[in-house]
């Protein structure tokens, strides 16, 4: 007999009140980690500002970090 497991999956909202720069960051997350690059890459957005607002996300509670410079949602 086979038991299936069903892996939970988490719905994440992007607030409406959250800037341009955070919502593509936000957006490009969605699905899955990302490191710095390849953000700045999706996103045309300088690594520098990435950062800035990676750490603004992560105060907020709505990144963190992983390993190497890979962010994802929390």
């Amino acid at each position: 007999k086979k038991e299936e497991i069903k892996k939970e999956e988490k719905t994440f909202v992007i607030p409406e009140n959250i800037g341009e720069t955070e919502r593509i960051l936000l957006e490009a997350l969605t699905d899955g980690e990302k490191h710095i690059d390849e953000l700045a890459r999706c996103s045309g957005l300088a690594v520098s500002e990435i950062r800035t607002k990676l750490i603004m996300l992560e105060m907020q509670g709505m990144v963190k970090p992983t390993q190497s410079n890979n962010y994802k949602l929390k």
